[in-house]
């Protein structure tokens, strides 16, 4: 497999491997409010056992076209991605029925202590006030992950260093 792989590789061609492990998946939708920092095995044991499913989630693009379209040379598209939650096709609807009891503007708990919303994939809306809706939600979620801070952990130390209270305070509190 590691053979066939790195031959695929080096020709340019990609393997993205399922969420899941179904012969058939679709996506039951993304979770609005969802960041590259989280991981996703956790979501993905935690929604399983909650559905009483085997379902997987993985962080992708999210689509907003009923096709495929291939973006031009002259046409900078900004790609907004999120977690997608997958599973098998035949049960794809009954699944999107059990999630909005955690993950709908009104629920109120939530599994993981994270406030998310479920939004279907754009080819399975019909409602021509709810694809314009899918455009702010799409906005949304760009610009969490536009204002998201990420470091390194050598930059973490020195902010730590800029957090230590002044020597003249720490050598004044070792005479008291």
């Amino acid at each position: 497999m590691d053979r066939t792989l790195s031959s695929l590789c080096n020709h340019n061609i990609g393997i993205y491997l399922k969420a899941c492990d179904h012969k058939n998946t679709s996506d039951v939708g993304w979770l609005l409010y969802s960041a590259r920092q989280q991981d996703e095995e956790r979501p993905t044991h935690m929604l399983s056992s909650l559905t009483n499913e085997i379902l997987g989630v993985k962080w992708k693009q999210v689509h907003t076209t009923e096709g495929f379209c291939k973006p031009s040379a002259d046409d900078p598209k900004v790609k907004i991605f999120a977690l997608h939650i997958e599973g098998p096709t035949d049960k794809a609807h009954d699944i999107q029925q059990k999630l909005p009891q955690w993950y709908s503007s009104s629920s109120t708990s939530f599994p993981d202590l994270t406030k998310m919303r479920l939004i279907p994939p754009f080819n399975t809306i019909i409602s021509r006030e709810h694809k314009a809706n899918f455009a702010t939600l799409t906005s949304h979620q760009e610009e969490l992950t536009k204002r998201l801070a990420t470091t390194t952990s050598w930059e973490f130390a020195t902010n730590l260093l800029l957090d230590k209270p002044s020597p003249k305070k720490v050598h004044s509190d070792n005479y008291l």
